[in-house]
């Protein structure tokens, strides 16, 4: 549907660009992060810790790929009804689905990206603790990833018909197999540089389908 609709690409371009800046936040809040860990590691101090910050510098880009993946899909959070509104409504109509459109207004909307904030907060303390408890710490980024993913990917479409995060939370289990594909997508794709950002508009798009085919949202 993205591929073959020309309009949806149009709809798609704008968002897509600010996807992309977000990313590149996401990348270096994650770069600093990760040069700060790894200068702190090394027990630098003085101008020796400004040395060590621009030796890791190349080490810290590297390393800061896969936390850029979940970094990007946490902030993404904030703002993703507001970005994918308009190509969600698209894909509705493209697909032949004519539901009621209720969106919540401007005070609902804001303390609805508040709410994400400090979701997308709870779950990173989440990852970084299990981090340090799985034999494979990749595992609970994927997954952490995942979660917020499916919930930034179907909340343009749960917001156009009324449901904020609290409700869309409560819901999610109605997406079945459909919202569980799409968190796995989400969360290994945004373990690769900038694919995560390539594919936003398939997943909003997959995430407003499933939505609106399962009914999710009623």
């Amino acid at each position: 549907l993205v591929v073959s609709d020309a309009r949806l690409r149009a709809l798609a371009a704008k968002p897509l660009g600010w996807t992309l800046a977000l990313y590149v936040v996401a990348w270096l809040l994650a770069w600093l992060l990760v040069s700060w860990l790894l200068v702190r590691l090394s027990g630098a101090e003085g101008w020796f810790a400004g040395l060590a910050f621009l030796l890791t510098g190349v080490l810290g880009l590297l390393a800061a790929a896969w936390l850029a993946g979940y970094l990007f899909v946490a902030l993404l959070g904030c703002v993703s009804s507001l970005l994918w509104d308009a190509v969600s409504r698209h894909v509705e109509t493209a697909a032949g689905i004519a539901e009621p459109r209720n969106p919540p207004g401007v005070p609902r909307l804001v303390g609805d990206s508040v709410a994400r904030l400090l979701l997308a907060g709870v779950v990173s303390m989440g990852v970084t603790g299990c981090t340090f408890v799985f034999v494979w710490p990749m595992v609970p980024v994927i997954l952490g990833t995942g979660l917020l993913g499916v919930l930034d990917f179907t909340a343009p479409a749960f917001l156009s018909r009324g449901k904020t995060l609290t409700a869309q939370v409560g819901l999610l289990p109605r997406l079945s197999w459909d919202g569980l594909v799409l968190a796995l997508a989400v969360g290994l794709f945004a373990m690769i540089p900038l694919v995560a950002v390539l594919l936003a508009p398939v997943f909003v798009a997959a995430g407003t389908l499933a939505v609106a085919s399962r009914g999710a949202a009623r």
